[in-house]
């Protein structure tokens, strides 16, 4: 539907479509292979039926799109004259102009032609759909373009699954807009990561990227941390102190752990996040703050909602743009790709050659679950790094003891 739109928009349909509607007063528009008409004009002086969308799909499935113009053969109707368009279209379709007489009775309407406007219109019908190929061309060009750019920028991310390369996409869908952004997964799965990669791709980029964790200070402190205060609003608050709301202008602030924040504060939040602004610890003045805000979490929420634990109308305001980050066991292609390039960093770290696995030592690696995600597999690299400094190749024996035994437990089950 977009390929067709993108086509109908195209500046000289409109001129090509105007002169024959102006001389033969027929109909012109673009037909998909499964009946859908894009109209580009309609007749002046008069209304009659189309082909019906049974015979569009007939005859796509009779020629399968020839570069042939196509003219209907019931001579007993008004006739419609198609050209297919030969692009990268994700479904098939004609340029058409419908409503000729082609009997060749003596009057003079104008949607009565011969030979010759006959072949006028064709002409002008393939000089249409020439211009509509060059066109899909373009947009191919232009796709592969900013594919192999957002393939570049995602070169930061292990993304071999298709669970992490819909993120990434889904990532580039939003990440220009304003709007907040609530992200999920287990612990270690790279939700601060993503969070970084939608602030560098996003208006804010030039701003700054802070993070605040919700679950680490009390709710007094937490606030203070956020909406700043004034002096004597808090026991040893000497003089007055920004928030992050306010220190994080025109960037981006992160708040982790957001299901910690308590019910009074939830409900602070969603005023910002709805009306952008807010009012500092101990002070009246309400302020306004440019802040794009990408809240984490370790589960969805939605059981701390129905338990009373989470204010619904803020659950319902972060559900507007939701990433969920699946664990590694869900997504096993990233496992050894986050491997090598875990090793080959720890290795430039210590300034030793660059080390690779063995085929039981990745075999085993792959099979693991990975409770702690990508922070457990980092720490994991860095201690075979660190542990076999002489040796090129790391084999099983070097892996960690709760590694090998869930390895052996897991083989273990399988021969039950």
């Amino acid at each position: 539907m977009k390929q067709i739109n993108a086509l109908l928009q195209h500046t000289s349909l409109e001129k090509w479509a105007n002169i024959l509607i102006r001389r033969f007063d027929v109909q012109i528009g673009l037909v998909t292979a499964n009946g859908q008409i894009f109209m580009l004009g309609q007749p002046i002086s008069r209304q009659f039926e189309m082909p019906t969308r049974e015979m569009w799909i007939t005859w796509f499935e009779q020629s399968n799109v020839q570069k042939s113009p196509f003219v209907n053969s019931d001579t007993s109707a008004l006739q419609t004259i198609a050209v297919p368009i030969h692009g990268n279209l994700m479904e098939p379709c004609a340029i058409f102009a419908s409503g000729f007489d082609m009997q060749h009775t003596q009057t003079r309407d104008r949607h009565v032609i011969g030979q010759e406007d006959f072949r006028l219109v064709i002409e002008m019908l393939m000089e249409m759909a020439s211009k509509l190929e060059v066109q899909c061309r373009k947009t191919d060009a232009n796709a592969e373009t900013k594919n192999t750019q957002f393939e570049h920028e995602c070169e930061q991310f292990v993304a071999k699954s298709q669970e992490m390369i819909n993120i990434l996409r889904y990532v580039d869908d939003i990440c220009e807009l304003h709007s907040p952004v609530f992200i999920h997964g287990e612990i270690g799965t790279g939700k601060k990561k993503i969070a970084q990669w939608i602030h560098q791709r996003s208006a804010q980029k030039h701003g700054p990227f802070m993070v605040l964790n919700c679950a680490v200070l009390p709710e007094q402190q937490l606030e203070s941390e956020l909406f700043g205060h004034k002096r004597g609003a808090i026991l040893g608050a000497l003089t007055d102190k920004a928030g992050l709301l306010y220190v994080a202008q025109n960037g981006t602030l992160v708040l982790e752990d957001i299901d910690a924040l308590s019910l009074a504060l939830q409900l602070k939040l969603l005023h910002f996040l709805e009306e952008g602004t807010f009012t500092a610890l101990g002070d009246d003045l309400m302020r306004s703050a440019n802040v794009r805000i990408i809240m984490t979490s370790l589960t969805s929420l939605k059981d701390k909602v129905d338990a009373g634990l989470f204010r619904p109308e803020l659950y319902y305001c972060l559900n507007r743009f939701v990433i969920t980050v699946p664990p590694l066991k869900d997504r096993r292609e990233d496992i050894l790709a986050l491997c090598h390039r875990l090793l080959a960093q720890k290795c430039a770290m210590h300034q030793i050659p660059l080390k690779s696995l063995s085929v039981e030592a990745a075999n085993i690696l792959y099979q693991y679950d990975w409770p702690g995600n990508i922070r457990e597999l980092e720490n994991e690299m860095h201690r075979l790094v660190v542990l076999a400094p002489g040796e090129v190749t790391i084999h099983q024996d070097c892996i960690s003891a709760r590694i090998l035994q869930a390895y052996e437990r897991a083989q273990q089950a399988q021969t039950v």
